[in-house]
Protein backbone atom coordinates (compact mmCIF):
# COMPACT_ATOMS: atom_id res chain seq x y z
CA UNK A 1 0.00 0.00 0.00
CA UNK A 2 1.62 3.45 -0.84
CA UNK A 3 1.41 6.12 1.18
CA UNK A 4 2.41 9.69 0.52
CA UNK A 5 6.29 10.67 1.65
CA UNK A 6 5.28 13.13 4.21
CA UNK A 7 2.34 10.78 5.47
CA UNK A 8 5.56 8.23 6.29
CA UNK A 9 7.85 10.98 7.67
CA UNK A 10 5.25 13.70 9.25
CA UNK A 11 7.47 15.00 11.54
CA UNK A 12 10.52 15.40 8.83
CA UNK A 13 12.07 18.97 9.22
CA UNK A 14 13.04 19.99 5.24
CA UNK A 15 12.94 23.28 3.62
CA UNK A 16 10.27 24.70 1.82
CA UNK A 17 11.82 23.85 -1.53
CA UNK A 18 12.57 20.68 -1.17
CA UNK A 19 9.24 19.51 0.98
CA UNK A 20 6.90 20.90 -2.26
CA UNK A 21 9.32 18.35 -4.33
CA UNK A 22 8.47 15.42 -2.24
CA UNK A 23 4.29 16.49 -1.72
CA UNK A 24 3.08 14.46 -4.44
CA UNK A 25 5.64 11.30 -4.01
CA UNK A 26 4.84 8.26 -2.98
CA UNK A 27 6.53 5.63 -0.47
CA UNK A 28 6.19 1.77 -1.90
CA UNK A 29 7.97 0.07 0.53
CA UNK A 30 10.31 0.82 3.56
CA UNK A 31 13.09 -1.98 4.36
CA UNK A 32 15.76 -2.68 6.72
CA UNK A 33 18.85 -4.77 6.22
CA UNK A 34 19.41 -7.96 8.12
CA UNK A 35 21.95 -6.58 10.24
CA UNK A 36 19.74 -3.21 10.74
CA UNK A 37 22.98 -1.09 9.36
CA UNK A 38 21.04 0.26 6.34
CA UNK A 39 17.62 1.60 6.10
CA UNK A 40 15.80 1.68 2.00
CA UNK A 41 13.01 3.73 1.52
CA UNK A 42 11.69 3.15 -2.33
CA UNK A 43 9.42 5.95 -3.49
CA UNK A 44 7.72 7.03 -6.48
CA UNK A 45 7.25 10.39 -8.23
CA UNK A 46 5.21 12.02 -11.03
CA UNK A 47 8.31 14.58 -11.59
CA UNK A 48 12.09 13.56 -11.52
CA UNK A 49 14.17 15.36 -8.67
CA UNK A 50 17.80 15.43 -8.35
CA UNK A 51 19.52 13.58 -6.46
CA UNK A 52 21.05 16.42 -4.51
CA UNK A 53 17.57 17.25 -2.86
CA UNK A 54 17.32 13.51 -2.35
CA UNK A 55 20.84 13.70 -0.87
CA UNK A 56 18.79 16.29 1.66
CA UNK A 57 15.79 14.48 2.72
CA UNK A 58 18.46 10.73 3.58
CA UNK A 59 20.63 13.03 5.52
CA UNK A 60 17.43 14.70 7.44
CA UNK A 61 15.89 11.21 8.07
CA UNK A 62 18.87 9.72 9.58
CA UNK A 63 19.50 12.96 11.85
CA UNK A 64 15.89 13.45 13.04
CA UNK A 65 14.37 9.97 13.25
CA UNK A 66 17.24 7.79 13.43
CA UNK A 67 19.73 10.14 15.88
CA UNK A 68 20.51 7.41 18.24
CA UNK A 69 21.05 4.79 16.41
CA UNK A 70 23.96 3.67 14.24
CA UNK A 71 22.11 3.17 10.70
CA UNK A 72 22.25 4.73 7.22
CA UNK A 73 19.62 5.93 5.25
CA UNK A 74 19.02 5.30 1.32
CA UNK A 75 15.95 6.34 -0.61
CA UNK A 76 15.32 4.66 -3.90
CA UNK A 77 13.68 6.47 -6.31
CA UNK A 78 11.72 5.65 -9.23
CA UNK A 79 10.50 8.48 -11.76
CA UNK A 80 6.73 8.01 -13.71
CA UNK A 81 7.56 10.69 -16.49
CA UNK A 82 5.31 12.22 -19.24
CA UNK A 83 5.42 11.22 -22.53
CA UNK A 84 7.18 14.48 -23.83
CA UNK A 85 10.43 12.89 -22.29
CA UNK A 86 13.03 11.16 -24.12
CA UNK A 87 16.25 10.33 -23.06
CA UNK A 88 17.85 13.17 -25.78
CA UNK A 89 15.96 16.21 -24.17
CA UNK A 90 16.06 14.63 -20.79
CA UNK A 91 19.81 13.53 -20.74
CA UNK A 92 21.10 17.24 -20.71
CA UNK A 93 18.92 18.19 -17.68
CA UNK A 94 19.67 14.83 -15.76
CA UNK A 95 23.05 15.02 -16.36
CA UNK A 96 24.30 17.08 -13.39
CA UNK A 97 22.50 14.84 -11.15
CA UNK A 98 24.03 11.43 -12.73
CA UNK A 99 27.47 13.52 -12.23
CA UNK A 100 26.44 13.95 -8.49
CA UNK A 101 25.78 10.12 -7.93
CA UNK A 102 29.00 8.58 -9.95
CA UNK A 103 31.28 10.85 -7.73
CA UNK A 104 30.01 9.23 -4.41
CA UNK A 105 30.10 5.64 -6.59
CA UNK A 106 33.30 6.23 -7.84
CA UNK A 107 35.12 8.66 -9.30
CA UNK A 108 36.68 6.67 -12.71
CA UNK A 109 33.16 6.87 -14.02
CA UNK A 110 32.38 10.34 -12.93
CA UNK A 111 35.28 11.74 -14.36
CA UNK A 112 34.61 9.79 -17.35
CA UNK A 113 31.09 11.10 -18.10
CA UNK A 114 32.39 14.81 -16.95
CA UNK A 115 35.35 14.57 -20.23
CA UNK A 116 32.87 12.70 -22.18
CA UNK A 117 31.21 13.92 -25.31
CA UNK A 118 28.08 12.64 -26.40
CA UNK A 119 25.87 13.05 -29.70
CA UNK A 120 22.15 11.50 -30.07
CA UNK A 121 21.43 9.92 -32.82
CA UNK A 122 18.09 9.38 -32.25
CA UNK A 123 15.79 9.95 -29.58
CA UNK A 124 16.91 6.71 -27.35
CA UNK A 125 20.25 6.18 -28.92
CA UNK A 126 23.37 8.07 -28.09
CA UNK A 127 26.90 8.39 -28.74
CA UNK A 128 29.61 8.77 -25.97
CA UNK A 129 33.02 9.74 -26.78
CA UNK A 130 35.91 9.59 -24.42
CA UNK A 131 39.61 9.40 -24.58
CA UNK A 132 41.82 6.33 -24.68
CA UNK A 133 43.18 5.42 -21.08
CA UNK A 134 45.01 2.65 -19.55
CA UNK A 135 43.99 3.78 -16.03
CA UNK A 136 40.57 3.81 -17.42
CA UNK A 137 40.68 0.98 -18.66
CA UNK A 138 37.21 -1.45 -18.69
CA UNK A 139 35.53 1.75 -16.46
CA UNK A 140 33.80 2.89 -19.82
CA UNK A 141 31.81 -0.53 -20.02
CA UNK A 142 30.53 -0.08 -16.01
CA UNK A 143 29.76 3.89 -17.16
CA UNK A 144 27.56 2.71 -19.97
CA UNK A 145 25.74 0.21 -18.04
CA UNK A 146 25.24 2.37 -14.26
CA UNK A 147 23.61 5.20 -17.53
CA UNK A 148 21.36 2.77 -19.16
CA UNK A 149 19.97 1.75 -15.67
CA UNK A 150 19.14 4.99 -14.38
CA UNK A 151 17.90 5.71 -17.66
CA UNK A 152 15.59 3.00 -18.38
CA UNK A 153 14.75 1.48 -14.78
CA UNK A 154 14.63 4.79 -12.90
CA UNK A 155 13.57 7.27 -14.86
CA UNK A 156 11.31 4.81 -17.79
CA UNK A 157 13.14 5.87 -20.64
CA UNK A 158 14.58 4.08 -23.37
CA UNK A 159 18.31 4.58 -24.12
CA UNK A 160 20.93 2.54 -26.04
CA UNK A 161 24.52 4.07 -25.72
CA UNK A 162 27.62 2.93 -28.41
CA UNK A 163 30.97 3.92 -27.16
CA UNK A 164 33.35 5.73 -29.25
CA UNK A 165 36.68 6.15 -27.85
CA UNK A 166 39.78 8.83 -29.53
CA UNK A 167 43.12 9.37 -28.58
CA UNK A 168 43.80 11.37 -25.90
CA UNK A 169 45.21 15.14 -26.90
CA UNK A 170 47.96 16.25 -25.08
CA UNK A 171 47.09 19.78 -22.79
CA UNK A 172 49.16 22.67 -24.30
CA UNK A 173 51.53 22.98 -21.05
CA UNK A 174 52.45 19.13 -21.70
CA UNK A 175 53.38 20.00 -25.61
CA UNK A 176 55.13 23.41 -25.15
CA UNK A 177 57.33 21.33 -22.34
CA UNK A 178 58.29 18.47 -24.55
CA UNK A 179 58.38 21.04 -27.56
CA UNK A 180 61.36 23.00 -25.89
CA UNK A 181 63.22 19.45 -24.94
CA UNK A 182 63.03 18.57 -28.45
CA UNK A 183 64.56 22.06 -29.30
CA UNK A 184 67.07 21.63 -26.56
CA UNK A 185 68.20 18.46 -27.53
CA UNK A 186 68.34 19.38 -31.00
CA UNK A 187 70.57 22.80 -30.57
CA UNK A 188 72.90 20.44 -28.10
CA UNK A 189 73.46 17.49 -31.08
CA UNK A 190 74.02 20.84 -34.04
CA UNK A 191 76.80 22.31 -31.31
CA UNK A 192 78.18 18.76 -30.94
CA UNK A 193 78.50 17.98 -35.13
CA UNK A 194 80.19 21.49 -35.53
CA UNK A 195 82.64 21.14 -32.75
CA UNK A 196 83.69 17.74 -34.39
CA UNK A 197 83.80 19.36 -37.99
CA UNK A 198 86.12 22.02 -36.63
CA UNK A 199 88.16 19.85 -34.80
CA UNK A 200 88.86 17.47 -37.95
CA UNK A 201 90.04 20.29 -40.33
CA UNK A 202 92.32 21.82 -37.80
CA UNK A 203 94.28 18.51 -37.11
CA UNK A 204 95.01 17.81 -40.78
CA UNK A 205 97.40 20.87 -40.68
CA UNK A 206 99.06 20.45 -37.42
CA UNK A 207 101.71 17.69 -36.11
CA UNK A 208 100.99 14.46 -34.15
CA UNK A 209 101.45 16.14 -31.11
CA UNK A 210 99.36 19.16 -31.97
CA UNK A 211 96.92 16.76 -32.99
CA UNK A 212 96.82 14.73 -29.93
CA UNK A 213 96.83 17.71 -27.37
CA UNK A 214 93.75 19.11 -29.33
CA UNK A 215 91.82 16.26 -29.12
CA UNK A 216 91.22 15.98 -25.61
CA UNK A 217 89.26 19.55 -24.76
CA UNK A 218 86.91 18.44 -28.14
CA UNK A 219 86.78 14.53 -26.31
CA UNK A 220 86.16 16.96 -23.12
CA UNK A 221 83.36 18.62 -24.93
CA UNK A 222 81.59 15.79 -27.18
CA UNK A 223 81.74 13.80 -23.13
CA UNK A 224 80.12 17.15 -21.55
CA UNK A 225 77.18 17.32 -24.80
CA UNK A 226 76.34 13.84 -24.68
CA UNK A 227 75.54 13.97 -20.85
CA UNK A 228 73.76 16.91 -20.73
CA UNK A 229 71.87 14.95 -23.54
CA UNK A 230 71.34 12.60 -21.46
CA UNK A 231 70.09 14.45 -18.52
CA UNK A 232 67.63 15.89 -20.93
CA UNK A 233 66.09 12.57 -22.05
CA UNK A 234 65.95 11.91 -18.17
CA UNK A 235 63.98 14.45 -17.11
CA UNK A 236 61.38 13.92 -19.69
CA UNK A 237 60.69 10.17 -18.45
CA UNK A 238 60.76 11.81 -15.30
CA UNK A 239 57.61 13.47 -16.68
CA UNK A 240 56.00 10.09 -16.85
CA UNK A 241 53.59 8.68 -14.99
CA UNK A 242 55.58 5.46 -14.67
CA UNK A 243 59.19 6.86 -13.70
CA UNK A 244 57.83 9.41 -11.20
CA UNK A 245 56.20 6.13 -9.57
CA UNK A 246 59.04 4.53 -9.57
CA UNK A 247 60.91 7.09 -7.99
CA UNK A 248 58.36 7.70 -5.42
CA UNK A 249 58.25 4.10 -4.21
CA UNK A 250 62.14 4.52 -4.16
CA UNK A 251 61.77 7.54 -1.92
CA UNK A 252 59.43 5.68 0.49
CA UNK A 253 61.42 2.93 0.69
CA UNK A 254 64.42 5.38 2.16
CA UNK A 255 62.76 7.05 4.36
CA UNK A 256 61.36 3.57 5.61
CA UNK A 257 64.75 2.05 5.67
CA UNK A 258 65.84 5.35 7.32
CA UNK A 259 63.16 5.77 9.42
CA UNK A 260 63.01 1.89 10.91
CA UNK A 261 66.53 1.23 10.87
CA UNK A 262 68.09 3.50 13.25
CA UNK A 263 64.66 2.05 15.84
CA UNK A 264 66.06 -1.54 14.87
CA UNK A 265 69.89 -0.92 15.12
CA UNK A 266 69.34 0.83 19.08
CA UNK A 267 67.11 -2.23 20.13
CA UNK A 268 70.03 -4.84 18.60
CA UNK A 269 72.59 -2.91 21.20
CA UNK A 270 70.30 -2.84 23.62
CA UNK A 271 70.14 -6.69 23.33
CA UNK A 272 73.82 -6.86 23.55
CA UNK A 273 74.67 -4.79 26.37
CA UNK A 274 71.37 -6.67 28.34
CA UNK A 275 73.72 -9.93 27.81
CA UNK A 276 77.03 -8.82 28.55
CA UNK A 277 75.72 -6.92 31.92
CA UNK A 278 74.34 -10.30 32.27
CA UNK A 279 77.23 -12.39 31.84
CA UNK A 280 79.36 -9.55 34.12
CA UNK A 281 77.23 -10.28 36.97
CA UNK A 282 77.40 -13.85 36.42
CA UNK A 283 81.20 -13.72 36.41
CA UNK A 284 81.41 -11.65 39.58
CA UNK A 285 82.39 -7.96 37.58
CA UNK A 286 79.21 -6.52 37.51
CA UNK A 287 79.34 -4.29 40.78
CA UNK A 288 81.27 -3.12 43.44
CA UNK A 289 81.58 -5.56 46.53
CA UNK A 290 82.51 -4.34 50.08
CA UNK A 291 85.71 -5.84 51.60
CA UNK A 292 85.57 -6.84 55.34
CA UNK A 293 88.34 -7.80 57.61
CA UNK A 294 88.66 -10.94 59.42
CA UNK A 295 87.30 -10.19 63.34
CA UNK A 296 91.17 -11.77 64.59
CA UNK A 297 92.92 -8.97 62.70
CA UNK A 298 90.74 -6.43 63.90
CA UNK A 299 90.63 -7.95 67.59
CA UNK A 300 94.55 -7.88 67.50
CA UNK A 301 94.72 -4.75 66.07
CA UNK A 302 92.72 -3.09 68.42
CA UNK A 303 94.83 -4.90 71.54
CA UNK A 304 97.98 -3.36 70.26
CA UNK A 305 99.93 -1.40 72.65
CA UNK A 306 101.36 2.40 72.13
CA UNK A 307 104.55 1.24 71.40
CA UNK A 308 103.38 -2.03 69.61
CA UNK A 309 101.49 0.09 67.68
CA UNK A 310 104.49 2.19 65.69
CA UNK A 311 105.34 -0.66 63.31
CA UNK A 312 101.68 -0.60 62.11
CA UNK A 313 101.58 3.08 61.66
CA UNK A 314 104.84 3.11 59.60
CA UNK A 315 103.14 0.21 57.50
CA UNK A 316 100.15 2.66 56.71
CA UNK A 317 102.20 5.82 55.88
CA UNK A 318 104.64 3.68 53.88
CA UNK A 319 101.96 1.71 52.17
CA UNK A 320 99.34 5.19 51.62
Amino acid sequence: MEKRFLEVFPELQIGDSVKKLFEKVAVTKVAVTSSRELLRVYIISETWIHKKYIRMAEKAIKDQCFSDTEIDVKIIEKFHLSGQYTAENFFPDYRDSVLLELRDYSIFEYNLLRQAEYEFTAPDEMILTIEESVVLEGKAEELIRILEKIFCERCGLHLKITLKQKVAQMSKARKNSDLLIEQEVAAIAERLRKNREAGVGEEADKEELMIDTAAKPEKKEAKTADRKIEETKKAAEVKKPEHALKLFIRFALAKGLVTYGLELLMAVFRIVQGLVTTIMNSAGFGGASQTVLPSEIISAVESCGFFESIPLWAVTLIGG
